[in-house]
């Protein structure tokens, strides 16, 4: 095909935008040992906020289950001290936990974030918000997960959390009364976590109409470097056959919940490597994501390979490194999601 013809999408984007009025969360419960910390959410915009620096240990408390040993110490931080958790599991199975009698109102939406580092096996990370009854629990629960050896930032929105137990059946939390950690046999065995900065940052309602998008691309034969997302929701683009790096941008104008890539190629013009990566203001990007061995057809890139549950992006900007024939990029469209779902991609 000739890179001159754009008349046959290569790539069809890529990016289901959603975005969800998140239900809110909750965690396991435990008799309070001292007295709650309170803390208030501040209104959307005004960005995070540490509700935990882990300087001090006074406010965590350990619980483990029978067979399992548990101790906690302080040690370095990101910035400062943090909390070091050891654990061993003796039997094989069970859990430990770390419980903060925090006690907090809910937004209709917000994000939990917090930094983490450890050696072990692989095991359940959960992080538990606990209604103000103590008996109602909502988590976010990373099943075996892979410990970082270096620090790693992990965040959560009020729409990942989802109802573990209790006698509200699943009602959204307006309040929590404690928030916890805890490491559940998986793998098992014995090793360490290490925990700093817990963040709070309440969130606009997110919007579920689909965004305004803006394209960007290294090279086109008409000469238009840039342009608008027709209102069909679908741009055939193709670079100039002189291009030798070609890349497409999408700008969304805001942050927006990103579910991932679905990727159209043409029958004879298609990448066989190509990367992705994004960005939350169009200057600093990520670490690009590489597919390789692409061989056509319809690819998939979702956003758990950005290391997030959905990321949170201004910009997604795909780039080509290999292509099947000689002629240049081949046409993609950017394809526009009319229907967000929570399923989408």
């Amino acid at each position: 095909m000739s890179p001159a013809k754009a008349a046959v999408p290569i790539l069809c984007l890529v990016s289901m935008l959603y975005a969800f009025a998140g239900a809110s969360a909750s965690a396991t419960s435990t008799s309070p040992a001292t007295s709650p910390t309170s803390a208030s959410p501040a209104d959307p915009g005004i960005g995070p906020r540490v509700l935990e620096d882990f300087e001090a240990l006074s406010s965590w408390r350990v619980i483990a289950s029978d067979g399992v040993t548990a101790r906690l110490s302080p040690t370095t931080g990101v910035r400062g001290a943090a909390l070091r958790l050891d654990f061993c599991f003796e039997r094989g199975s069970g859990f430990c936990v770390l419980h903060n009698d925090l006690t907090m109102p809910l937004p209709p939406n917000y994000r939990f974030s917090f930094w983490i580092r450890g050696e072990a096996p692989p095991n359940n990370l959960e992080f538990k918000l606990v209604d103000t009854s103590g008996a109602n629990v909502w988590w976010v629960n990373r099943h075996g997960f892979v410990f970082p050896a270096e620090w790693q930032k992990l965040s959560s929105r009020a729409r990942h959390f989802r109802f573990a137990w209790g006698p509200s059946g699943g009602a959204p939390l307006d309040a929590i009364g404690a928030i916890e950690f805890a490491v559940a046999a998986g793998s098992g065995g014995e090793g360490y976590i290490v925990l700093d900065e817990l963040e709070f940052e309440p969130l606009a309602v997110a919007s579920t109409r689909p965004a305004d998008v803006s394209v960007l691309c290294s090279s086109s034969p008409d000469g238009q470097p840039a342009r608008a997302l027709p209102q069909s929701g679908t741009l055939n683009w193709v670079s100039a056959a002189t291009d030798a790096q070609p890349w497409i941008e999408l700008d969304l104008h805001e942050d927006r919940e990103v579910g991932g890539l679905a990727i159209d190629w043409d029958a004879q013009d298609y990448g066989t490597a190509f990367s992705v990566s994004w960005s939350g203001n169009g200057e600093q990007w990520s670490p690009p994501v590489d597919i390789q061995n692409t061989t056509g057809g319809r690819d998939y890139v979702f956003s758990d390979r950005w290391k997030l549950v959905a990321s949170d992006s201004k910009c997604v900007r795909p780039a080509e490194h290999a292509v099947s024939r000689s002629n240049g990029y081949a046409p993609w469209g950017p394809k526009r999601a009319s229907h967000p779902t929570r399923d989408a991609l």
